[in-house]
């Protein structure tokens, strides 16, 4: 029987039924499916064309009572689709114990079965086709069950039953051909007996034969096992003893040493290292896919950077590095330096450094202004003027001619100053020279006069006092001195000086005077 067979027929069969219900329904008896009496009784197995005997006389029917409780054939219908009807133990009760097996045959003792085998002959009036027909099992113008056979779905073998394999479910059948001799000349079968299992793969075995997958013809007791993660030989073993792989491993690259081992439902597999790959993909340095290359025809990653001096740049595989980006010389990751260029490539140049921003150098009139530049060495920016030259500080021009960051240090002007001596002593305040380069005071002294004497007073401005050609008081002046200016007596301060001592004095002389005398008034009274 062709791979596959049973799954068609159980298909065909779900059609059958449906075609004898809806043919049932049309005749005049009115039949109709009930589903308390489908399958009440089960046709087991049914021999078409036997082998060494006439149809009339080898046909033979086998049922099955598959239920709990017994089943009365009595008024049974047996009938087929070409027009075989009978009508089973008519005047008696026929009845079916639970899990009964009964052989129904033409007659009693046809020769084509043991003796006393036959539990219920059905005479002449119910044959079957030897080509193909539809058997239907009749009761009460219910249906109870059905079986079909014929070139399209199940081909009449002579000398072979249909056999309804005995653990197929009351729904699902599935149908194979006898295959154990029952009568010397060798029709097989086994009527009233239990049915064998069906070799349902085709593969020459069946399931009490040895066949463990009777869905699978590479599957069976004879079998050689390969590796496929099945039983094939049904030793109880999987891939056990299987033969050698059908060709050898990649032995190049991260390959080298590697051998086949048996992968179960996959099959034969190379364990081939983690780093394997079956299209070189990574840049390792490694020789990934085995074929004694290394790194080649790999797509990279990403881009580089492509601005600044990184422009034109694509990626590299370096081996064991990696992938890199072979950036040019000046190429810095973390711009570094002042050079004019985009080292670190992001659209930026000398960022941090200033470059081209104004900026002054030097100090007061030192100082010059420029714009900052990068330093030779390129590792800063400066400005790129040089301060002017410091010159002499001068008075009086508001400028820091030095440079050092002061203006007009050093000349003390507005500062109190002193000309002259004795009586010419004149006050005054610093200011610049003419040449800017030194101060003077803007003070005059007052004029000498000659020198008087006993008056204390530096007349004449030469640092001395009464001196021995110094000239003597008019006589009847006051204190010594005449009221009226004459030679050393000016208007200057010193002679203001000498006539307030003068009159200082006299103004003391009197006031003791006066105190003598009310001392005096005191006593005499």
């Amino acid at each position: 029987m062709p791979r596959g067979f049973p799954n068609r027929y159980d298909v065909f069969m779900r059609w059958v039924v449906l075609i004898a219900v809806t043919f049932l329904r049309g005749t005049a008896s009115g039949y109709e499916f009930d589903p308390n009496l489908w399958q009440r009784l089960v046709l087991t197995e049914v021999m078409v064309a036997p082998a060494g005997a006439t149809a009339q006389a080898g046909q033979w029917i086998e049922v099955r009572n598959p239920k709990g409780a017994p089943f009365n054939l009595q008024g049974v219908v047996l009938a087929t689709i070409r027009g075989g009807f009978h009508v089973v133990s008519p005047s008696k009760a026929l009845v079916a114990e639970p899990d009964d097996l009964l052989l129904l045959a033409p007659f009693s003792d046809t020769g084509a079965l043991p003796k006393g085998r036959v539990d219920y002959a059905y005479g002449g009036d119910f044959w079957l086709d030897t080509t193909g027909d539809i058997v239907l099992v009749l009761k009460a113008g219910k249906l109870v069950d059905v079986f079909a056979y014929g070139p399209e779905s199940l081909p009449v073998i002579p000398g072979a039953s249909f056999s309804l394999e005995s653990s197929a479910s009351q729904v699902t059948k599935e149908w194979c051909y006898g295959r154990e001799a029952y009568d010397p000349a060798g029709n097989l079968g086994t009527p009233g007996e239990a049915n064998p299992n069906c070799d349902g793969d085709g593969d020459g075995t069946a399931e009490d034969q040895g066949d463990c997958d009777d869905h699978d013809p590479a599957v069976n007791s004879e079998a050689i096992e390969v590796c496929n993660g099945l039983d094939d030989d049904c030793n109880g073993f999987v891939d056990d003893g299987v033969g050698p792989p059908a060709g050898p491993c990649r032995t190049l690259g991260v390959c080298a040493g590697t051998d086949p081992a048996c992968a179960g439902a996959a099959g034969w597999a190379c364990p081939y290292p983690d780093p394997y790959e079956a299209d070189e993909v990574s840049c390792d340095g490694l020789d990934n896919d085995c074929d004694g290359e290394t790194d080649e025809d790999l797509v990279s990653p990403g881009p580089c950077r492509t601005l600044g001096v990184c422009a034109g740049t694509t990626p590299a595989c370096a081996g064991a590095a990696g992938w890199v980006c072979p950036y040019p010389d000046p190429y810095e990751a973390d711009e570094a330096s002042c050079d004019g260029l985009d080292n670190d490539c992001d659209g930026e140049t000398d960022e941090g450094y200033d470059v081209g921003a104004a900026c002054t150098v030097g100090l007061g009139s030192c100082a010059r202004t420029g714009t900052r530049a990068c330093t030779p060495d390129r590792t800063g920016a400066v400005c790129d003027v040089e301060p002017g030259l410091a010159t002499v500080e001068l008075c009086g021009d508001g400028r820091d001619n030095d440079c050092d960051g002061a203006t007009d240090e050093d000349f003390p002007v507005g500062e109190k100053c002193e000309v002259g001596i004795g009586a010419c002593r004149s006050v005054g305040k610093y200011r610049c020279a003419e040449d800017s380069l030194s101060v003077i005071c803007n003070a005059v002294p007052g004029t000498p006069e000659p020198d008087r004497c006993d008056d204390g007073i530096d007349n004449d401005c030469d640092g001395a006092t009464d001196e021995d050609d110094c000239e003597a008081a008019p006589a009847g002046g006051n204190g010594g001195c005449s009221g009226a200016a004459g030679p050393g007596r000016g208007g200057g301060p010193a002679g203001l000086l000498v006539l307030m001592t003068v009159a200082l004095t006299a103004l003391l002389q009197g006031r003791r005077g006066v105190r003598r005398r009310h001392s005096g008034r005191s006593g005499m009274r």
